[in-house]
């Protein structure tokens, strides 16, 4: 018997607990759920490929799960990396990207920096079968072949955004170096 808190839409909590396959949800109430992309320095994504006797058996997928009555929802994520994959990740390692409404869940999506190798996985095969790096142009493909849980395909706009971000990122922080350059050299003419 799982139980789960439950949430406003803007993720407020409304000291109510409903327990999970069993209890009814009302059209204002929401649960967490949160999902984390494990991304390395190849810029390759980590999928996992889900247990045959769970919903969407056998696809592929980044890891997932509810947040249980009294997480918060980093130590929910944080819980289902280890369960499944037997990791444990600093919370500062984790990376807020955004959050999206799905049906009654509020999803939380994460990005996890990090050079793990799969043979250093603890895969619980109750859960997970098996856990691959692909390349974004492999995760694209693999999402128009139905390979992976076909509600994942938000993830094209959010790595596409990533790099994005990083770019800017990177381009303010060498604007400010040649500024302070720039003063410091023109200061002195």
């Amino acid at each position: 018997m799982e139980k789960i808190d439950l949430y406003t839409k803007d993720k407020v909590k409304l000291n109510k607990v409903f327990i999970r396959h069993q209890d009814i949800l009302f059209d204002n109430e929401y649960y967490l759920l949160e999902q984390a992309w494990i991304i390395n320095d190849n810029k390759e994504i980590l999928l996992t490929r889900r247990s045959f006797n769970k919903s969407y058996g056998g696809l592929w997928e980044a890891t997932a799960g509810h947040v249980k009555a009294g997480e918060t929802d980093i130590e929910g994520i944080q819980r289902e990396i280890y369960e499944e994959l037997g990791l444990n990740i600093k919370k500062s390692d984790f990376n807020f990207v955004k959050s999206l409404i799905k049906r009654q869940a509020i999803l939380d999506i994460w990005i996890i920096r990090s050079n793990i190798k799969i043979e250093d996985l603890n895969l619980k095969n109750d859960e997970v079968i098996d856990a691959k790096f692909v390349s974004f142009d492999e995760f694209k493909k693999m999402l128009d072949n139905n390979e992976v849980v076909d509600n994942l395909s938000y993830f094209i706009d959010v790595y596409n955004n990533l790099w994005i971000i990083n770019y800017l990122v990177y381009y303010i922080r060498c604007m400010k170096i040649i500024s302070l350059y720039w003063n410091d050299f023109y200061f002195h003419l």
